[in-house]
């Protein structure tokens, strides 16, 4: 039906919107490539909106929200999409015209790209600046919760704030993973999220949840600080939970997966003799913080789980106590 109504020299542009809607938000996955030429620009038509009317603010979500269906590992052609993609974004930094769901899905469909399309990466962060992005949103929707609430109810025309952050800790978890382009300074980004958890951590364990899946994967990276992620307080912040009896499963796993990556890095010898002197020295401080809170023994307290995450997440951690250790 695509195919055919695309043919038309007077062609249906509402049908032809609902109908790649439809295709991308119910489909299995098993995408048709040949279709991208006519379903993607269709639908980065209908998500450009100038217009701040509902209807128009529901017509873009749900475009952006097919578009994001497409899957992550398929090489997309850039001459299909790349332009409109950065016209809707910096459109909207400029004007603001779209919801905070739109928004965010533009970018979501955008860093899915990473997997495929290396050269996407330096868009993301250079030309339509993520990181800075991700923080301004952030930070504007922390204004609108209520952090001494459990917030259960969902609102029925939009998602809620607590919900949004959600969703851009999806988008930073996303980037993070998928990016290896490297960054100079994330100290500003990192202290918010910091500042951020601790306010959800009391009432909005979900968004903690999802807030430490972020730092655990910028643990990882060898262009993340972690004499940086020290001073910020994510290493205080981590330790801090493990410490507590009763934890929800992904929050744990995270923790054991941050400590990993750390230990992983501090263990690893530079060939630099500037970097190895530091490297040394940021170990030892490791070393004495962690010895501080019984971090070993509150590590080892794990064993009877770690085969039960290894069964139930997607990403298999070391069952051997001494990977989680930095020894000095």
């Amino acid at each position: 039906m695509i195919f055919e109504e695309d043919k038309k020299e007077k062609k249906n542009e509402e049908l032809l919107i609902g109908l790649c809607e439809c295709y991308h938000l119910l489909n299995d996955f098993k995408d048709k490539k040949e279709l991208y030429s006519i379903t993607v620009p269709c639908l980065l038509k209908a998500a450009f909106i100038k217009e701040e009317s509902e209807e128009t603010q529901k017509e873009a979500e749900i475009s952006l929200m097919a578009l994001c269906n497409v899957a992550y590992l398929m090489n997309l052609d850039k001459e299909i999409y790349l332009e409109e993609i950065k016209e809707i974004i910096t459109y909207h930094q400029k004007h603001r015209n779209m919801s905070r769901l739109a928004y965010q899905l533009s970018w979501n469909f955008l860093i899915n790209r990473f997997y495929a399309d290396r050269s996407m990466e330096s868009v993301v962060m250079n030309e339509l600046h993520f990181l800075r992005e991700a923080e301004r949103e952030l930070e504007e929707l922390s204004h609108y919760v209520d952090w001494k609430k459990k917030e259960n109810e969902k609102t029925a025309k939009e998602p809620t704030a607590s919900e949004m952050i959600k969703k851009w800790h999806s988008n930073l978890f996303d980037f993070f993973s998928g990016s290896d382009i490297e960054e100079k300074d994330y100290g500003s980004l990192i202290s918010f999220l910091v500042r951020l958890y601790r306010l959800a951590n009391e009432c909005r364990k979900d968004i903690c949840s999802t807030g430490i899946g972020v730092f655990e994967r910028m643990s990882g990276r060898a262009d993340v600080n972690i004499e940086g992620l020290m001073k910020s307080g994510v290493v205080d912040l981590i330790l801090k939970e493990v410490c507590q009896s009763t934890l929800e499963d992904s929050i744990s796993y995270n923790c054991l997966k941050l400590f990993l990556n750390l230990s992983g890095r501090l263990n690893e010898k530079e060939d630099n003799e500037t970097e190895e002197t530091e490297r040394k020295a940021t170990k030892r401080k490791m070393f004495d913080k962690i010895e501080e809170e019984g971090y070993e023994d509150i590590v080892t307290s794990f064993s009877v789980v770690l085969p039960f995450f290894n069964k139930h997440f997607l990403i298999v951690i070391s069952e051997c106590f001494e990977d989680y250790f930095v020894n000095v």
